[in-house]
C-alpha cells in the first residue's frame, strides 16, 4: 500500500525537515538569550567605567627631592572627625578613639584586645600619579606570645601597628590590598601573602622598639611593583590601620596621624587629561536591564549568523 508515511513524498520532506530545523534553531537561540541575560545581569551588577576619581585637596608643598607637590591629609582636623571613617569589626571590637597626644596633634588612637578591627576612610588616587604614602605612628605595646618562627603565619598573625593601602575591586576584602606592618622581630622588607588572601599583601617596614614616634614615607607605586611582581593598573581606593591581637589573645596599644597622599607637580601634570577608572554600584534593576539589553544586541547578530549557516529563512 502506498501511503504518505511509507512512500513520503520527497518535498514535502524536505519541507519537514526544514520545519524542524527551524524550531530547534529558535529553541537554541532564546536559550542562548535567557543565559546571557541572567549572566549579564549578576556581571553588570558592579560595572566597570571610565571617569575621574574625586582630585585630591590641593595644597602647596615641597618634597624632600624639592618639587614642588600637591598634598592630600587624610589626618583630622577635629576629633569629631571619626565619622568620616569606617570601621569593620573582624571581631569586636577594638577601641578606636580620636585625641590630641603631648604635643597637641590630633590622633587615632587604637587599643586592642584580643579583637581586629579595621578602620578606613576614602582617599581616591589616581595610581599613575606615582603617590608618595606618608604618616607618623607609634606602638606603645606589642601582641604577645608570637613565636615568630614564620612571618604571616596565619595563628599568630598580629602586629603592633598596621597602615592599610587598598585598591579598586569589587569589595574591601577582594581588593588588592598593601598592608605597612610595624613589627617588632621580622627586620624591614619583609613580606608575605596574607593567610587565604594571597591578594593582601604583609609587608614590615618598621621594626623598631615601642614607644617612639616614626614618620614613613612609601612610594606606593614602587611598592606594588616590588610586592606583586607586577606593574598596578587600579587606582587607590581607600586607606585605613589597625592594630589587632584576635590571633595571640593578647593586648596591643598604637597610635597614627598626619596621614596624606603626596603627588608631585610634574607627575599631575602629566597625568591630568588622563580618566582614571572607577566602579559603579548599579543595583539589580538597573543591572538586569543593562544585561538584558546588551544579551538582547549580542543574540540578535548570532541568530543572523546562525541561520545564515543553517540556511534557514525566517
Amino acid at each position: 500500500m502506498n501511503t504518505p508515511f511509507l512512500n513520503p513524498d520527497p518535498n514535502q520532506k524536505n519541507l519537514a525537515v526544514g520545519q524542524s530545523a527551524r524550531r530547534t534553531g529558535w529553541r537554541y537561540l532564546f536559550l542562548l538569550f535567557f543565559i546571557l541575560a541572567a549572566g549579564s545581569a549578576g556581571t553588570l551588577y558592579v560595572q566597570f567605567r571610565a571617569g575621574s576619581p574625586q582630585q585630591v585637596t590641593q595644597e602647596s608643598k615641597t618634597l624632600e627631592s624639592g618639587h614642588e607637590a600637591q598634598s592630600h591629609r587624610i589626618g583630622f582636623d577635629t576629633t569629631d572627625e571619626l565619622s568620616e571613617w569606617v570601621i569593620h569589626h573582624f571581631k569586636e571590637g577594638a577601641q578606636a578613639k580620636l585625641m590630641r597626644d603631648e604635643s597637641n596633634d590630633i590622633i587615632m588612637d587604637v587599643v586592642s584586645s584580643d579583637d581586629a578591627s579595621l578602620i578606613l576612610t576614602k582617599a581616591p588616587t589616581a595610581i599613575s600619579q606615582h603617590p608618595r604614602f606618608k604618616w607618623d605612628w607609634r606602638v606603645l605595646e606589642f601582641p604577645k606570645g608570637k613565636d615568630n618562627k614564620k612571618f604571616g603565619a596565619w595563628h599568630e598573625s598580629d602586629y603592633g601597628a598596621r597602615v592599610y593601602v587598598v585598591f579598586e575591586g569589587l569589595t574591601d576584602a577582594t581588593s588588592e590590598t598593601i598592608v605597612y606592618i610595624w613589627d617588632e622581630h621580622f627586620p624591614p622588607g619583609t613580606f608575605t601573602g596574607m593567610p587565604f588572601f594571597p591578594h593582601i599583601k604583609l609587608f614590615v617596614i618598621q621594626n623598631a622598639p615601642a614607644g617612639e614616634w616614626h614618620r614613613e614615607v612609601r612610594e606606593v607605586y614602587a611598592d606594588y611593583e616590588t610586592l606583586f611582581g607586577k606593574k598596578p593598573k587600579k587606582n587607590i581606593r581607600a586607606v585605613g590601620m589597625m592594630t589587632d591581637t584576635n590571633d595571640t589573645h593578647t593586648t596591643a596599644h598604637a597610635q597614627y596621624k598626619h596621614l596624606s597622599i603626596v603627588i608631585s607637580q610634574s607627575a599631575s601634570e602629566e597625568n591630568k587629561n588622563e580618566k582614571p577608572s572607577k566602579w559603579k554600584i548599579l543595583g539589580w534593576t538597573e543591572g538586569f536591564k543593562t544585561g538584558w539589553a546588551k544579551s538582547a544586541e549580542w543574540v540578535a547578530a548570532s541568530g543572523e549568523a546562525l541561520l545564515k549557516k543553517l540556511k534557514i529563512k525566517r
